[in-house]
């Protein structure tokens, strides 16, 4: 999502009954984000993310590890931050 603004107002504009319980961020260092409840939908809550390279990189690496799993082994990954590049490991 490249507007983060824009695709709020098109959530709300679309009829959906909602609380924001969380809006944060401050782009460009810190990716925006929202915290959604629909209160039609009990239960249901969904993330909004604005796009960034911090995102796209931890989605990378959820994208990889789930490429790479087997289907048969423990699903659960670590990633590791020690070197202050993240990195999954097994």
């Amino acid at each position: 999502m490249d507007d983060f603004d824009e695709k709020l107002a098109e959530v709300q504009a679309a009829g959906h009954d909602f609380k924001v319980w969380q809006r944060d961020g401050k782009a460009p260092r810190y990716p925006l984000h929202a915290c959604m409840d629909i209160a039609t939908l009990p239960g249901v809550m969904i993330l909004l993310l604005s796009r960034s390279d911090a995102y796209g990189m931890y989605f990378g690496l959820m994208r990889q590890a789930a490429d790479e799993w087997d289907g048969t082994t423990d699903p659960i990954r670590m990633l590791d931050m020690s070197t202050g590049v993240p990195k999954t490991v097994p």
